[in-house]
């Protein structure tokens, strides 16, 4: 990047997660809570991206989430460029669900940093008949800190292909992003686009609105968690309404939209150096 600099080059970075150092410091505790330390690389990673952010001319952010957290940490709002990511409505759409069980489910790495563990706690609160709780991914090595804790307690598909991932979403009820910090989280917009309804915590970057297309809770509270899947067990009819909603809103972000706002960006920053 300094070498392009140098030679005139306008200069862009993308940050798809929180600051490096709200990152780094929630992480660490969270890792702390279970009695393991967070890797030290991420340490060598935070002042490298520290510098960059500070040498380059814009900052492009996935969400308001990671915009608040730049900002908040000195980053000028000037550099900062919020760019919203997208999903493929040719892949992910509702389709009919093919039985009963109340699923809740959840795709990405399983990891402290997911939050999964407080969803594991929520889940084993409930009595719902007939229910499951369901998680496609990778299972990282921090997660036996925990998941020992739950064995039996739900379902483990290890490796999803993209091309078969809607039909989990579609197979499912509702579904949960319950990460301690996540800029982005395109889960969330695959399953909205296939009629799920949402729970998502505070420091999710994809956007839901709250009490209408699911449900906004604060990170580590595994009783929120519970209450938000109670209510959506206990009125179907309503989460019917919260997937409809949550499908319609998503349109909006389609990676042709993102396309679109990307090049409107780079025509702005072009003129913008032009002036």
């Amino acid at each position: 990047m300094r070498l392009a600099k140098r030679h005139g080059a306008i200069t862009i970075v993308e940050r798809s997660s929180a600051h490096p150092t709200y990152q780094y410091k929630l992480l660490s505790d969270e890792f702390a809570r279970f009695g393991l330390r967070y890797p030290a690389i991420y340490r060598v990673l935070h002042d490298k991206h520290i510098a960059e952010y500070a040498e380059a001319d814009y900052i492009m952010v996935a969400s308001e989430f990671v915009r608040r957290t730049m900002v908040e940490a000195g980053v000028p709002a000037a550099k900062l460029i919020r760019v919203h990511l997208g999903f493929d409505p040719a892949r992910f759409h509702p389709s009919e669900k093919t039985d009963e069980v109340f699923r809740v489910m959840y795709a990405g790495r399983i990891t402290l940093q997911k939050g999964v563990q407080y969803l594991l706690q929520a889940f084993s609160q409930l009595e719902i008949p007939h229910s499951e709780l369901l998680f496609t991914g990778e299972i990282e090595p921090d997660a036996k800190a925990f998941l020992t804790s739950f064995e039996g307690t739900f379902r483990h598909v290890r490796y999803v292909p993209q091309s078969e991932l809607a039909h989990f979403y579609q197979q499912a009820s509702v579904f949960v992003l319950p990460s301690i910090q996540d800029g982005f989280g395109m889960v969330v917009y695959e399953a909205a686009a296939c009629g799920l309804p949402i729970i998502v915590t505070e420091n999710v970057g994809a956007t839901i609105r709250n009490g209408q297309d699911g449900f906004v809770v604060p990170i580590r509270d595994a009783d929120a968690l519970a209450r938000s899947l109670t209510y959506l067990y206990e009125h179907p009819r309503q989460r019917a309404a919260m997937g409809q909603s949550a499908c319609s809103y998503v349109q909006n972000f389609t990676w042709e939209n993102y396309h679109r706002e990307l090049v409107g960006h780079y025509d702005m920053i072009w003129r913008a150096r032009a002036r």
